[in-house]
């Protein structure tokens, strides 16, 4: 409950004459139509959540003992950042006593990459995920890419995959050629809760599809 406003602004807000608002018959038919142009989007929205966040099937998580090679659990991550990922996939090899190997990662921000060397000493670091050679990145078990949000969340301009600064399309693009060519067994990634939003849905929408043509089962 918020607090009760003074005597004397009450008075004022009472003492206020309402304006009335008159629109033009046009205007009331463009106003009737942009709200059912809303309730449409929104309704087609749903239908695009459902499809997204609904695993055809029986949906059973992998053991992650069947994922790994032998003993070793061998990883592959993109946009590291701080490798909030890799950190969770490090208490999931523990947790199974198995020998993780970082085998390669990428970061265009240089602090991260030098965080990256800290975490993985062995791990191959590189500036640029787009430029990455499929042909020398080492197979692995689970890959784990979080692409830049700014592109996506509400702080950033929301410019999606037209991002002008090229974080949108070509990161995507990368990841998903990078899980095509080596069949990776698992992969993760986490970004902004406004990738499910109107505005950005259908990029979503199109990862989605595009590892379930693959015969990847995707839990959202």
């Amino acid at each position: 409950m918020g607090k009760k406003p003074p005597d004397w602004a009450q008075k004022k807000c009472e003492q206020r004459p309402l304006k009335a608002l008159k629109l033009s018959p046009a205007a009331i038919l463009e106003r009737q139509a942009k709200i059912l142009q809303k309730k449409q989007l929104m309704i087609e929205v749903k239908k695009k959540r459902a499809e997204i966040f609904t695993e055809p099937g029986e949906a059973r998580l992998a053991d992650s003992r069947n994922m790994a090679s032998k003993n070793d659990l061998k990883v592959v991550t993109d946009f590291g950042g701080m490798e909030g990922g890799l950190i969770g996939l490090k208490r999931v090899a523990k947790k199974y006593k198995l020998t993780l190997k970082h085998l390669s990662s990428s970061d265009e921000k240089p602090y991260a990459r030098r965080w990256i060397k800290c975490l993985s000493p062995e791990c191959e670091v590189l500036e640029d995920a787009t430029k990455r050679d499929l042909k020398q990145t080492p197979d692995h078990d689970v890959y784990s890419a979080c692409w830049q949000c700014q592109p996506y969340c509400q702080g950033g301009k929301g410019e999606g995959v037209k991002d002008k600064k090229g974080r949108g399309a070509p990161n995507i693009v990368a990841t998903l050629r990078l899980i095509k060519a080596k069949k990776t067994k698992m992969f993760v990634s986490e970004n902004s809760p406004n990738l499910v939003a109107p505005k950005h849905i259908d990029v979503t929408l199109k990862v989605v599809r595009t590892l379930r043509e693959q015969n990847y089962r995707v839990f959202c």
